[in-house]
């Protein structure tokens, strides 16, 4: 018999690199969601470009497109709680532009390095534990006073190996997303998108 090559290439990376399954979430929006679209629209979003809310509250994300929820994933944010200050290993709230879209390259599940697929991967920040970065990373730039910190903290959406912790706080700041689901993610937005960041329920 033979399989398609997409197959077998697929099938090689999950052997490589072991992956759980999509993780979806309630698309229903909440007091604190409907007050992220408004931040949005304040900043200049009409509704006709995707942009992306992150519900800390709730542990997911919300892809929204033609103004309206697309998609919803669970999402793992920092177990430290919300915050700016580097060195905090807290995330940040408010709004943010995706200003880099990275590891295009990469297969499913493989560890990323400064964003690009490596096989010699490195830690993310502060992790004692081997948790690596891997398929896909959206890297995010602060546009407000208080997160304008957090294109140097290096606050980024991206896949992870710890995929049994999505869904509870369990990250050192960043956006931790199941490896499928951010190449979903991934594939819907553009660099420029505008994600907002709300831990109001």
């Amino acid at each position: 018999m033979i399989f398609p090559i997409g197959l077998v290439l697929f099938a090689i990376a999950a052997l490589n690199y072991p992956v759980m399954g999509s993780a979806p979430a309630p698309r229903q929006t909440t007091e604190g969601t409907r007050q992220a679209v408004v931040s949005l629209r304040e900043a200049g979003w009409d509704g006709r470009e995707p942009a992306v809310v992150v519900d800390i509250a709730r542990q997911r994300l919300l892809l929204f497109e033609k103004g309206a929820v697309s998609h919803a994933w669970q999402v793992s944010t920092s177990k430290y709680g919300v915050g700016y200050v580097p060195g905090s290993y807290k995330t940040p709230v408010g709004l943010h532009r995706i200003w880099r879209k990275a590891g295009a390259a990469a297969k499913l599940g493989q560890p990323l390095k400064n964003g690009e697929p490596t096989d010699a991967p490195v830690a993310e920040e502060g992790q004692k534990k081997k948790v690596f970065i891997s398929t896909r990373a959206l890297m995010l730039d602060g546009l407000e006073k208080d997160n304008q910190t957090s294109k140097s903290r290096g606050i980024w959406i991206h896949g992870t190996t710890a995929e049994e912790k999505i869904g509870q706080p369990a990250s050192i700041g960043c956006v931790r997303m199941r490896n499928v689901d951010v190449i979903q993610l991934f594939d819907f937005v553009r660099e420029g998108t505008l994600v907002y960041i709300t831990d109001r329920r």
